[in-house]
């Protein structure tokens, strides 16, 4: 079996450049395969001298991209089992610390492997063991002896990957060495088709990008460019993509909402796969993406919607759009279809955004409350079986269904809004909401309070505060609008400041973590 740890010792020889370092200060650094290499295996070495044994589980807490990179595939070369952590930056010290030692504490993480306050600033672990290395590998090691390759056996676990935090509950995702490759080849071979003079960049945290941005790449001999994301920031990775000549990039679903304008400086021909993914992807947002950036030569087919590493798109088909009968929806849990040409679809259809077919190695299952398998486009949880999932089945927290063998994400099992019986997912009501003057796209959140008789839909918008009067005319246009749409009555529209609606670090909104928050305000 050839794992990961495999691929890296055999690019030892290799000169050809293998990573691009974008620093925050704009400064470009190239990596040849070889040197790459040569810093990992320096850096195992230096773990290993101060006491890392195999199968320890190590969590990396990186001031920076290039260290992350580094020190999780060292943690890899000496046999530990690497837990990323989140990029500190963009956030209050107290907000990483916590989450950090959320994820330690549930991944049973002997150690944290972190530099010294020398290299870059990172706030303390309280409780958390620690072990600093500085040096990312420019410097030999001699008398230590990392593992020979092939004593790596295929079920020995190789990574954890953890997802959510905070008032989310942490769902981690174990990789052994043979499900970290079978991913690897899944998605960067079957679904993305890697060939000579591809180039890849995530714009997601390597955190949860790992895969793709890093793993993928080294496997297939693929130079790839790490920078420190901003999701928020769509304008730095477009240039990033047009000055680095990327074909393959990774974003997550909010960025592809920020506003945008076209950019006729930009060159984004040679992109062929611009991989999208999240827990839901607006559609609205998703055609004006592509449509400001059509001037840059940005080809919508290069748009390639997925799930994880678990189901994709392939670059070069058009997108697949899903259109459902809201009150069968709503009402019965099944997305029963309906014209697919604009003209005969009624307004308030719902609309789905295609996220491929299971990719080699993996099944996708949806599942009812009691986890029984549900039928052809019947609505429920959606649930993924692969080599780095419980073969059994992991349950993932979102809803979706299946129709023609692809599978289309509707929203979060948590978020669902029931009133009357019927089951609302919150992103049609927000995609209305945004319509309204005032209420912005991507800062709004539907949920649900209490009532007397059935819970009742609150709409919260972020936005400067204004006129009561003019709060007053909002909330009757919204109401107008929900009612028209949806068929659904607005309790109350609830304005709160610019950047009070909780997120993750990849810029989604919480929407249980609002919900907590509203609830405690009442």
């Amino acid at each position: 079996m050839s794992t990961l740890v495999h691929s890296l010792v055999a690019l030892r020889g290799c000169d050809l450049p293998g990573l691009v370092v974008i620093g925050d200060d704009g400064d470009t650094r190239i990596r040849s395969f070889a040197e790459l290499v040569a810093a990992v295996e320096g850096f195992a070495a230096r773990m290993v001298a101060r006491g890392v044994g195999r199968g320890e589980r190590l969590a990396i807490a990186a001031p920076d991209p290039e260290y992350m990179v580094v020190a999780t595939l060292a943690a890899l070369r000496a046999g530990a089992v690497p837990i990323a952590l989140a990029d500190p930056a963009g956030g209050s010290v107290e907000a990483w610390a916590a989450g950090a030692l959320q994820v330690v504490r549930a991944s049973g993480a002997h150690r944290v492997i972190r530099p010294s306050p020398t290299r870059g600033s990172l706030p303390a672990l309280p409780g958390a063991r620690e072990l600093m290395v500085d040096d990312l590998g420019e410097h030999p090691l001699g008398g230590v002896f990392l593992p020979e390759p092939d004593s790596f056996r295929a079920d020995d676990l190789a990574l954890v990957q953890f997802s959510g935090g905070g008032q989310v509950a942490l769902r981690a995702t174990p990789y052994s060495h043979a499900a970290l490759a079978a991913a690897c080849d899944a998605l960067l071979g079957a679904a993305l088709r890697a060939r000579p003079g591809d180039r890849v960049l995530s714009w997601i945290g390597l955190h949860q990008g790992l895969l793709g941005a890093v793993l993928a790449p080294l496997r297939h001999r693929v130079p790839f460019v790490i920078a420190r994301p901003d999701p928020f920031d769509a304008a730095r990775w477009l240039r990033l993509v047009d000055n680095l000549g990327v074909t393959i990039t990774f974003a997550g679903a909010a960025t592809l909402e920020q506003p945008a304008r076209p950019d006729p400086r930009l060159d984004l021909r040679r992109v062929r796969a611009l991989v999208c993914g999240g827990d839901v992807l607006a559609l609205e947002a998703v055609r004006t993406f592509v449509d400001v950036h059509a001037v840059a030569g940005l080809d919508a087919r290069a748009l390639v919607p997925c799930f994880g590493a678990a189901a994709s798109e392939t670059p070069g088909q058009p997108l697949r759009v899903d259109r459902v009968a809201p009150e069968a929806y709503s009402r019965d849990g099944f997305a029963a279809p309906i014209g697919h040409v604009l003209g005969d679809m009624p307004r308030n259809a719902l609309e789905f955004v295609a996220r491929g077919r299971p990719l080699p190695g993996h099944r996708v299952e949806v599942v009812d409350r009691a986890g029984e398998p549900l039928g052809e486009r019947e609505v429920g949880e959606v649930v993924v079986c692969g080599p780095s999932d419980d073969p059994a089945g992991r349950r993932t927290g979102l809803r979706g269904y299946l129709a023609e063998g692809r599978l289309y994400v509707t929203g979060r099992v948590d978020d669902v809004i029931v009133v009357h019986g019927c089951s609302y997912d919150p992103q049609p009501i927000e995609r209305e909401a945004a319509r309204v003057p005032g209420i912005c796209a991507g800062k709004v959140v539907a949920l649900a309070r209490p009532g007397k008789l059935t819970d009742e839909l609150v709409v919260i918008a972020e936005g400067r505060p204004v006129d009561p009067a003019v709060l007053n005319t909002m909330t009757a246009t919204l109401r107008r609008r929900i009612q028209a749409a949806l068929g659904l009555r607005v309790a109350a529209l609830v304005q709160v400041p610019v950047g009070a609606l909780p997120r993750t670090s990849s810029g989604e909104l919480q929407r249980a973590a609002a919900r907590a928050q509203y609830l405690q305000t009442v």
